[in-house]
């Protein structure tokens, strides 16, 4: 049991080259039942949870592995097509 915690989240994609970043804007949610959902990226991809504690949240996807950091609310997904994004959510 428990409530979803939501926030929304804005940073930037960067490239492995030298394109200027892209903007992102995503929504993050954490529900009871360790749900997770991204909604903003293509496709909505399905998200599975692996480790949460006290300062990290982890999980992973078939594109990337993203990072959640509870105290600052910064978020990181790393693509498997060495693309980086970086973004801070409130």
């Amino acid at each position: 049991q428990g409530t979803t915690r939501t926030w929304s989240c804005e940073g930037s994609l960067i490239a492995p080259s030298s394109q200027n970043p892209a903007v992102m804007k995503l929504q993050l949610a954490i529900g009871p039942g360790r749900n997770l959902s991204l909604t903003g990226l293509d496709g909505n991809p399905p998200i599975k949870f692996a480790t949460d504690n006290s300062i990290q949240l982890r999980f992973v996807s078939k594109d990337f592995t993203g990072e959640f950091f509870h105290y600052t609310g910064d978020l990181f997904l790393v693509y498997r097509s060495k693309h980086l994004a970086r973004l801070a959510c409130k």
